[in-house]
Parts: C-alpha cells; sequence; structure tokens
C-alpha cells in the first residue's frame, strides 16, 4: 500500500498498518497531505433546509497526532460557565483558554487558543457538555493555525454566515452547535 492510502486510512478510519514506516515520512510530506481535508471525514448538519460542513474534533486530533508523532497537548490556562436565561429559557455558557502546543520537526510551536460555547439547557447535555465542546473548538482553532483542515473550516464558515444572513434564529444555530459536539 503506498503512503497516501496509509495515511488516509489513518486519518479517516483509525486503523494504522503496523508493516508501513511512518518515519519515513518527512513534516513537510505530513502537513502537504493534511492541505486537503479527505470528504469522508467531512459531516453535514442541516438548519432549514441549508447544509453546514463541519469536522468533528476526533479527526482533527488524529491529524495533530500524524504531523506530530502524537507529541502535542495543551493545558487548560483558564475556563469559565455561566448559566443565564434567554427567552425565559436556561443557557450554558462556557469559555476556555488553552495553551496549545505540537512538536514538528523537533520544533516545539506554542499558540494560545481560545474558544466560547453556548446552548440551551436540555435533558440530554450537561454543564460539561457545553465546557468540552467549547474546549474542543479551542484545540480545532489552534489546529487551523498550521493549515489543519483549513480548507473546509472556510467552508464551513461561509455556510454559517450566509444562513445568519437569509434567516437569523439563534435558538436554530444552538440545536446545530448541540448537535455538531
Amino acid at each position: 500500500m503506498d503512503n497516501n492510502k496509509n495515511i488516509k486510512k489513518y486519518l479517516v478510519t483509525q486503523i494504522i498498518d503496523p508493516s508501513f514506516d511512518w518515519t519515513k515520512i518527512n513534516w513537510i510530506q505530513k502537513l502537504s497531505y493534511l492541505q486537503k481535508t479527505p470528504d469522508k471525514v467531512v459531516k453535514t448538519r442541516t438548519i432549514q433546509n441549508k447544509s453546514i460542513p463541519y469536522v468533528e474534533i476526533d479527526y482533527v486530533e488524529r491529524a495533530l497526532n500524524f504531523i506530530s508523532n502524537f507529541d502535542w497537548g495543551y493545558t487548560i490556562i483558564d475556563k469559565w460557565l455561566e448559566e443565564t436565561i434567554v427567552k425565559d429559557k436556561e443557557v450554558y455558557e462556557a469559555r476556555v483558554q488553552l495553551q496549545c502546543y505540537v512538536v514538528i520537526d523537533w520544533k516545539r510551536i506554542e499558540k494560545w487558543s481560545f474558544w466560547a460555547w453556548k446552548q440551551y439547557k436540555n435533558p440530554a447535555t450537561s454543564k460539561f457538555d457545553v465546557y468540552k465542546s467549547a474546549e474542543s473548538n479551542a484545540i480545532k482553532n489552534f489546529a487551523l493555525t498550521i493549515w489543519i483542515w483549513s480548507d473546509k473550516k472556510r467552508s464551513e464558515n461561509q455556510a454559517i454566515n450566509k444562513f445568519r444572513d437569509e434567516n437569523y434564529n439563534e435558538e436554530e444555530i444552538v440545536k446545530w452547535f448541540i448537535s455538531t459536539n
């Protein structure tokens, strides 16, 4: 099996071929491979008949593992969770600030990442789910700084902005965000 097939197999299915020598792929080859997010990992959610693409955190973490030979991580610098009432409904809002790092070609790259997440309280989720969504998106944000999934993030942002411009409904947007994490 060639390099591309082995790499795609790992990124899409998490299956590693033990006979494949991963050390023969240099960091530039790895980064160039990650410039195009495999279509199989791009999911979509439909909100009011609008299709919004997104990538799950599992793929982003596998891509970080791949590019760094499993040498990446983060420290939680600050976290915050608040409960409020919006339109007579309880809402959780979480914010997280991470100091992330990745080691590529023996060089440690450190970046700060911040994300906030808001969702209505419902029986299927907890405060912890809201916090984990904020944390996952902060990791995705960090991955964007080294161009992981950047080709698909742009289309996700465009779809969300178009949806908001055409028919802004905060409750539908919050429901979509809940369903994607």
